[in-house]
């Protein structure tokens, strides 16, 4: 994709990197304005590992990740 990432989704550029063997294991955070059931849905067919709701405040942000990748 190189620099093209602006010319697409959080979901496409997910979809990208679980094609490349370099980045199919990564964990994937999906930031989005409200996530909702088609969003969590399709995020998740595509690889993405959380969705996160963009405002989400610093203090619950991190407690988030600390979740997602005390798991690993």
């Amino acid at each position: 994709m190189g620099d093209s990432f602006t010319k697409h989704s959080g979901i496409e550029i997910c979809e990208e990197l679980r094609s490349e063997i370099d980045t199919c294991y990564a964990n994937i955070v999906l930031f989005v304005p409200a996530p909702d059931a088609s969003v969590q849905l399709r995020a998740s067919q595509s690889g993405v590992n959380e969705v996160v709701q963009k405002n989400i405040d610093g203090q619950n942000f991190l407690k988030r990740m600390e979740s997602i990748f005390s798991t690993l």
